[in-house]
């Protein structure tokens, strides 16, 4: 199928699997078509005030006006912040309802809004900017040539983030928590080196650097050079038509490379980081206890209803986010070693089921039950959160909603729980549910639809504590059960987050960021003073009272992250605070919003943005040889149709072919057609091996695909039908001849709960499984009759070796059986060939490297073995060798990792009635360098070599190279 030449494309446009049942409205702005789904009218007007008072903004700024309108999804079917833009094809953004938590790297805000589409709407403004050839180039096949996109991702994003803070008097450049991550990182000597921060790190933070360390390091270019040197950059390099040269871009506009202006924002970074800690220093580091060495994200600590217990949540780099318990031992000293990366007897309780940032909050029950929160897919199409509780004694998770959309949950003294309740149109609530009650109410909502966050219940059970945002600032407030007596503990500029009551229910303690490093804080309830507990170097975050006020659990930082602390409860110790000016208020204004304007609304329609809006010359070959063609694709905004389309001629067939698909998704299953013509070669029918002719087949698809999906697993099953003709074109052996009409069935099932992380080689845990029947027949419209059973299972185990912190050293085992049973009159339509290494499609190896092509047997020639039937077996023993994670500069050429496989295949292919079945083995080893490609795309370079484990013609020194493709 030719489409495949489309894939690489298509991999950078925006993701499918939007709700089908949806009715979609559109509004009209100057420069922007808001598309939104029920429920979702007023955030869309808001939405649509604000991108176009963004426009008025960047657009001066990056000194580039997008070539058409750009196209704003709003969808609200996530409880995940965040939103995703492409320049490709049109300009596309799309927008997430659910507002950010208080705990998010994306906190920090004036309105969400203003930050999101700001970020947004950058990169399609930098991304869209193609000046001189590749402009000119577009103008003549489509906006394929994003010049801007060639650069890494701490400009791309570091760009984005940046403006945050330009439209706003908030973001993550202006951010305490992103200070402290970058702080961190310069005083251990771990900033990342920028071949590091160019590409896909491994070490904590990856990803996040480039949007924090990048936004940084631009706004120290925008202090030293003035804020038209960022102008000039993106223009500089989006004009320019020789990929990659960042630094020759660099040095025309402002004199020097990045090269050596990252060496002096290091130094800037550094010299900011030793002031701050000596300032710390001077009025009395607070000595903490460590609990954990796990770093990355370590998160809510709670005690057990005897305090002998502290729980909490870790999301890492070597296994699923999970919830753990760990025996306590008496508080406190602060000098104690640890040698691993947890204590004795800390242990998982529950798997949150997802390798994310961060975790959505758990709470201990009156009956000693740990409830949480934790993703899950509700009604195939919406990814929410729902509460679940577990034993932490004895396991067994249970259920406790479905489809709530609730986090942070918190329980009462009478089994009560009141938790963030997420709103249909990006709203939130403080919801309540009582005991014995199946519908829960809200306690709180913001009037202003302002986000609110973290409940917790005082220790009788009548008020809650509950974050609210406002004026640009979270801020904590208590409020009666029923909803009345709303009382003010903060109201400032500073960020105030994570409160919880001690047990006598004297004091409510909360983390701030008033004086630019997050510390803890307690607020007394009985005259309202203020009282700061900590005095942290880098940050101190979520304090937890023990039940007996001896201990105080809190979260800490460091250069390799999150993890849990305690020190002793002692308010004598603390120092009021008497301060009526923070650290926040010099920041501006917060950003007011932009006056009440209602766009017009009318139904959407999918054409203006459906159709081809670009097209490209194609080459490749057919049984004759060269074909020359052109190929295009065109998707509506909201992803409810696609269409692609390949057509070429064969310059020594002398013949046209074709593949056209399209794609319907506003039903469930999603619905497609393909329809092809090409010329190919094809075996001789009973005689193979000895001959072959060129047919031309043209022929239709259908397809209907049903996915089942979990955040556990995912299923899906496919039902097609296919329609060939077959013609005889030229048969230059005079070997025998099928031609004629193929109608076929096919239906194949696929199951997944195989997971891989951060560390892994493999995939480690888990298994694949898929299933595949084809059969033809005259009753279903065809000349042939045959039936051929295709089916693989993998699974996948991770070998119990660790390293002397407890951490896995991700060896891995990994195991597949594969086989398959074909009958019928018209065997060169349905064999099994076995033998040699194939490739596969590269794109497909790269993208999916687990649906590489099963039939390898390594070791002998190539399709040695032939038949009806086969079977085959793989086990390899996979294993890391050393991480280089070195790079070159800010080129896209990065080695992350080395590591190993040694295998054996075990297999044949038969046709009982020609002769016997007899397995064949061969063995060998593959070295495996991962690579990253393009700045974020890793997949592995694989050079093996196999031996066929017997004496024979066909057993041979089998050596190759690969790119991806492991099962």
């Amino acid at each position: 199928m030719r489409l495949i030449a489309l894939a690489l494309l298509l991999a950078a446009l925006p993701a499918a699997a939007i709700e089908p049942r949806y009715v979609w409205e559109t509004l009209d702005t100057p420069h922007f078509e808001v598309h939104y789904h029920q429920g979702m009218y007023r955030y869309a007007q808001k939405l649509a005030r604000m991108a176009e008072e963004v426009h008025s903004r960047i657009v001066p700024l990056l000194d580039h006006e997008p070539w058409t309108r750009t196209q704003l999804v709003v969808q609200d079917d996530t409880d995940f912040a965040n939103g995703n833009a492409t320049p490709l094809v049109y300009p596309e953004i799309h927008v997430f309802a659910a507002p950010p938590d208080s705990r998010s790297t994306l906190g920090d805000f004036d309105d969400n809004l203003y930050e999101l589409i700001g970020h947004e709407y950058t990169h399609i403004v930098h991304l869209d900017t193609a000046l001189g050839l590749p402009g000119a180039v577009n103008d003549i096949f489509g906006h394929l040539w994003i010049t801007n996109g060639e650069q890494p991702l701490w400009f791309i994003e570091g760009m984005a983030t940046f403006t945050e803070s330009e439209v706003s008097a908030s973001g993550r450049v202006r951010s305490s928590e992103e200070d402290m991550l970058v702080r961190a990182e310069v005083l251990d000597g771990k900033l990342p080196a920028l071949d590091t921060l160019s590409n896909v790190p491994l070490a904590w933070p990856r990803g996040f650097g480039q949007y924090t360390v990048g936004s940084r390091f631009l706004e120290w270019i925008r202090d030293q050079y003035g804020l038209g040197a960022l102008r000039d950059l993106s223009h500089d390099f989006g004009a320019r038509p020789i990929p990659f040269g960042m630094n020759i871009s660099a040095d025309r506009v402002l004199g020097s490379t990045y090269i050596d202006l990252y060496k002096q924002f290091g130094q800037a970074e550094l010299d900011h980081a030793l002031a701050l800690q000596t300032q710390v220093r001077l009025t009395g580091e607070t000595p903490i206890e460590g609990l954990t060495k796990l770093g990355e994200w370590v998160r809510t600590p709670r005690f057990s209803k005897d305090g002998k217990t502290l729980y909490y949540t870790w999301s890492g780099p070597d296994r699923l986010a999970e919830v753990r318990a760990l025996p306590l031992t008496p508080c406190c000293d602060a000098n104690a070693q640890m040698p691993k990366a947890v204590r004795a007897g800390d242990e998982r309780i529950a798997t949150l089921w997802s390798d994310g940032a961060g975790d959505d909050g758990v709470s201990v029950a009156p009956d000693g039950r740990v409830v949480y929160a934790r993703e899950q897919v509700f009604q195939e199409y919406e990814d929410l959160q729902d509460l679940y509780s577990v034993d932490p004694n004895k396991g067994g998770e249970e259920r406790l909603s479905r489809g709530l959309r609730a986090r942070n949950p918190d329980v009462g003294p009478d089994g009560a729980m009141t938790f963030l309740w997420r709103k249909p149109g990006g709203g939130t609530a403080i919801g309540i549910l009582d005991k014995g009650s199946n519908e829960p109410r809200a306690v709180f909502a913001d009037p202003q639809r302002e986000p609110v966050d973290s409940p917790r219940f005082s220790p009788d059970g009548k008020r809650i504590a509950f974050l609210r945002h406002r004026f640009g600032a979270w801020d904590v407030q208590v409020i009666n059960r029923d909803g009345t007596g709303l009382v003010d503990v903060t109201k400032d500029r500073a960020l105030d987050r994570d409160p919880a009551w001690t047990s006598d229910g004297k004091w409510l303690l909360f983390s701030s960021d008033r004086t630019k490093i997050y510390n803890i804080y307690a607020w007394n309830a009985a005259d309202g003073s203020v009282w700061q507990v900590t005095n942290a170097g880098l940050g101190a975050f979520e304090p937890e009272p023990s039940p007996d006020l001896k201990q105080l659990a809190l979260v800490t930082y460091s250069s390799r992250g999150y993890d849990v602390g305690r020190m002793p409860f002692e308010p004598a110790s603390w120092r009021k605070v008497t301060e009526t000016v923070f650290a926040a208020d010099d920041r501006p204004a917060v950003t007011p919003l932009p006056p009440e304007e209602n766009y017009p609304s009318r139904p959407y329609n999918p054409l203006p943005t459906l159709r081809p809006h670009f097209w490209l010359p194609y080459a490749a070959t057919d049984a004759y040889g060269t074909t020359f063609g052109a190929l295009t694709q065109g998707f509506d905004a909201v992803d409810r149709h696609e269409l692609a389309a390949t057509v070429w001629y064969s310059l020594y067939g002398h013949e046209p072919g074709f593949d056209l698909l399209y794609t319907n998704r506003t039903l469930y299953p999603a619905l497609s057609v393909e329809a092809s013509r090409d010329l190919v070669t094809t075996a001789a029918a009973g005689q193979l091996g000895t001959g072959y002719y060129i047919e031309r087949e043209t022929g239709v698809t259908f397809s209907a695909q049903f996915p089942f999906s979990q955040a556990e697993s995912g299923q899906s099953l496919t039902l097609q039908y296919q329609l060939f003709n077959f013609s005889v074109d030229q048969n230059p052996f005079g070997v025998g001849l099928s031609p004629g009409r193929l109608a076929a069935l096919r239906l194949v099932y696929a199951y997944s709960d195989a997971f891989r992380f951060v560390n892994s080689v493999s995939a480690e845990r888990g298994q694949r499984f898929s299933l595949a029947l084809r059969l033809a027949d005259p009753a279903v419209g065809g000349d042939y009759s045959f039936w051929q059973l295709q089916g693989r299972a993998s699974k996948y185990f991770l070998l119990p070796w660790t390293h002397e912190n407890g951490l896995p050293l991700h060896h891995a085992l990994g195991i597949q059986l594969s086989g398959g049973l074909a009958r019928g009159d018209l065997s060169n339509r349905h064999e099994f060939f076995l033998g040699g290494f194939q490739q596969g499609n590269l794109v497909n190896a790269v993208l999916s490297p687990a649906a590489a092509p099963a039939n390898i047997l390594r070791g002998f020639r190539e399709d040695s073995f032939e038949g009806e039937s086969y079977v085959l077996g793989t086990a390899e023993y996979r294993f890391p060798i050393f991480s280089p994670e070195i790079g070159a500069w800010t080129l896209p050429a990065y080695l992350r990792r080395i590591h190993g496989a040694l295998f054996t295949d075990v297999g044949d292919a038969f046709t009982a009635h020609l002769r016997d079945f007899k397995l064949h083995a061969g063995a060998g080893a593959e070295l495996r360098a991962e690579v990253v490609l393009g700045f974020i795309l890793p997949t592995d370079v694989r050079l093996g070599c196999a031996r066929g484990l017997e004496n024979s013609p066909a057993a041979i020194v089998d050596c190759y190279a690969a790119l991806g493709g492991e099962f």
